[in-house]
């Protein structure tokens, strides 16, 4: 359906579910791409050498993970915002 129709029919879009986890690339890339990557990596450098474990070396980044919600509160990010990340991120 177009945007002319849908307003028309006052439909609004539905977002796309957000993915329970990435693979770090698609992290990173989409990361880079809003501007974030090195402020989330001084965020994780500074929640000490277990977070930058993690980071480094984990095989999939949870959507759920205690360490990521952690991370994006302390640069302000909100739930909503971290939702956008994992979106953009699978189309990267």
């Amino acid at each position: 359906m177009d945007d002319a129709l849908r307003a028309a029919l006052h439909v609004e879009a539905v977002p796309p579910p957000v993915p329970m986890s990435l693979t770090p690339l698609q992290a990173r890339r989409a990361l880079r791409q809003a501007g974030l990557l090195a402020q989330i990596e001084t965020a994780i450098a500074a929640e000490g050498e277990e977070a930058q474990e993690e980071w480094d070396y984990a095989l999939e980044i949870r959507r759920d993970n205690s360490t990521l919600l952690t991370v994006a509160a302390k640069i302000g990010m909100s739930d909503s915002e971290i939702d956008a990340l994992f979106r953009a991120a699978v189309q990267v």
